[in-house]
Order: structure tokens, then sequence, then C-alpha cells
């Protein structure tokens, strides 16, 4: 079963073309990342999920239910099948409260007994690694680390089916990093929920995702299984957005080339006609510059890619092969 179903969901904040037609399903147990550069829309991709923004168009389903046009009345029961972990732990934690009040109120809001929110709060501190007395503490008393893992524990508190982390690590220490994405790992293992995993760290995206959603302009251009995405990339932006990714080995690290895109993100108030990386893409054709791409299924597993000189056994372009110049 699909913990999360989103067909052609659409987001405008007037003429800015913020997310403009997604398609995506995440199946029950699965990491899925969403990538791409900033400005591309994938915060507001994630945002549109949890419903603290309600969709211009399209459909959000959690677990089968249709949550997209809901009320804040009709839409409570919903809650609990799906959280958030913000970029910014400071800014996502009121300072107003303590640690045990900011993790025990998704149980209050849903109406538990009192009695059983203390004992709650502290297995939901112990499992992300913190002592139940950092209830008692205030969030400006912790570490950048630490108050991600209490946001971690507010979020999973209630058992959701679907978790979605809106880079949950790239406000934090480099020296933290790792422990928090370990920390993320081990707990969707364990817990077994659903995560979209909206990042722009491929290092994170490979280790932790099982598929892989890429998006450019408010668009999804390739999503498929994590071994196919970065084994044989599709779709040039793709191909570019792995060119740039570094590898840990320095002599490999010294021999790459990255793609050298140019130019800025385009605008999402005016997007591009036909494909809309076809401005900065190197191996463009006129097709591309008047007919949008619809996605397809290419070569096996479910992979997909909107890009019109992909061929349908997976064969195309290769944009690394331009050797970091692009036209």
């Amino acid at each position: 079963m699909d913990a999360l179903e989103v067909e052609d969901l659409v987001m405008h904040f007037g003429p800015v073309r913020a997310v403009d037609g997604i398609t995506l399903r995440i199946r029950e147990g699965t990491v899925v990342a969403l990538v791409g550069e900033s400005g591309s829309g994938k915060s507001t991709v994630g945002r549109c999920i949890v419903r603290l923004l309600e969709p211009t168009g399209g459909t959000v389903r959690l677990a089968g239910a249709d949550i997209t046009r809901l009320d804040r009345r009709r839409l409570r029961p919903h809650r609990r099948n799906v959280s958030i972990v913000f970029q910014d732990p400071a800014g996502s934690l009121d300072p107003r409260l303590s640690v045990g009040d900011i993790v025990g109120e998704p149980l209050r809001l849903q109406k538990k007994a009192r009695k059983e929110v203390p004992e709650k709060v502290a297995e939901a501190l112990r499992r992300v690694g913190l002592r139940p007395e950092v209830a008692h503490r205030a969030p400006h008393e912790l570490s950048g680390g630490q108050r991600q893992r209490v946001s971690i524990a507010r979020a999973l508190i209630s058992e959701p089916r679907l978790l979605v982390a809106d880079e949950p690590t790239s406000a934090l220490d480099v020296s933290v990093q790792a422990a928090v994405l370990n920390l993320l790992a081990d707990l969707q293992r364990d817990l077994g929920f659903a995560c979209l995993f909206i990042t722009h760290d491929l290092s994170a995206v490979e280790y932790l995702a099982d598929e892989v959603a890429v998006m450019y302009l408010g668009q999804l251009v390739e999503q498929g299984p994590r071994r196919r995405i970065f084994g044989s990339p599709a779709h040039p932006y793709t191909q570019a957005l792995l060119s740039a990714a570094p590898v840990p080995d320095p002599a490999e690290q010294r021999a790459r080339r990255p793609v050298l895109l140019g130019d800025d993100l385009p605008s999402a108030i005016d997007p591009p006609p036909g494909c809309r990386f076809h401005t900065r893409c190197p191996v463009a054709v006129e097709t591309c510059r008047t007919v949008v791409p619809e996605p397809r299924t290419i070569g096996e597993g479910g992979h997909q890619v909107a890009c019109h000189l992909v061929n349908d056994d997976g064969t195309g372009p290769d944009v690394r092969l331009t050797q970091g110049v692009a036209r």
C-alpha cells in the first residue's frame, strides 16, 4: 500500500508557479529522496503534503485518504499519519516551551490521557539518543544537533506513517550531520515509517534513500530506484547534478570534470516554454524548446524520465561527455 499518493500537485503563489504538476508515490516503509537546486520547489511540495499549504490544484492522499481540501476539523484525524522535520531546529521549536512540552504537544492535540504523556515523552527522547532529563530544559540550552533530535522526537511521537524530512541536516555543523543521518536511518528501519527526504546532499541520498525523484523548476524530470538514478541517470539535468557531487576518493575527485550548466535557475514567474531545462541543457534541440516532454517509463524498475532525447530503453545523450562545458 502507498503511504503517500500525490497526483498532479500544483502550488502557485500569485504569478509564481512554485510547483507545477507533480505526481509522486511513496510505498509503506520506503524512503524517497526529493532532490534539486534551491528554488526548484522541493520544500513547497513537502509543505503541501503536510497541509501547511493548501495546494492550488491536484490531489494529496495519505494512506488512501484524500486530505487535499479538508478543513481543520476534518483534517485532525489524519494529522497523526504525517509529521515534518524542518531544516532549522532553532526556528521550529517554541522558545517559550520546555523540551518536554514541545515533544508531547502532538499527544495533547490528539487528546491523549495527560498521565500518559510524560512517559511517552521520555521514551521518545531515549529513542533519539537524549536523556529523559532533557525534557525539563529549554531549546536554547541545547546544541543544534540536540535540538534537531528533539524535532525528530516530536515528529515521531505520534507514530506517523509518513515523515517529511525537509533538509534536516543542512543547518547543522558538519560534525553532527552524519550522526543525525544515522539516527534517521536507524529510526526508519526500526519503526518502518515511509519518508520523503528533501535534500540537495546527494551523498546523503545515496546512503538513505530507496528511490529518488529529481525536481527542476517546479516539475519532476526523473524518478526511479536509487541504483538506477545513480548508476544510469537518463535526464541531462540529473547527469549534471551527479557530476557536481563530491566523491570520497581524492584522486577521483581531482579527475572529475563537472558539467557547467551556466546561468541561474530561470524564474518560476515566467518559466521557459517546452522543456524547462532547455535554456541550460548542453544537448537541447529545437523540439526541447517548443514541446513539453511527458514523463514515461524507461528500462526496468519503474524508472521514469521527462526528456525528448532519451530512448525507451534508457539510452540517450550523456552531458558528462561534454567535458564540463555547456552551450
